[in-house]
């Protein structure tokens, strides 16, 4: 938490924080849902597609003789790695 926002939460009464909190997720935890959902189509993509789990890019390495649209892909796949 930074200090701005440790601040303005010691403004606001325990009850009040509370429900300031819960009407963020309500807004929030849709948005974030979607986003997992959309990680987890686009990894299914990349795993179809090149046929490995992520963790065997990562760990082996790309193939030797891989070229610029394996190296995209696997940036855009460790992107959506992360946000699931």
């Amino acid at each position: 938490m930074t200090k701005e926002l440790k601040t303005l939460t010691a403004l606001l009464p325990r009850e009040e924080l509370a429900s300031v909190i819960k009407e963020g997720l309500v807004v929030r935890l849709p948005l974030f849902e979607g986003k997992k959902a959309l990680a987890k189509e686009k990894i299914n993509c990349f795993e179809k597609k090149y046929k490995k789990k992520y963790t065997h890019f990562k760990t082996k390495g790309l193939p030797q003789k891989a070229g610029y649209k394996i190296h995209e892909d696997f940036v855009e796949w460790s992107y959506w790695e992360e946000a699931q």
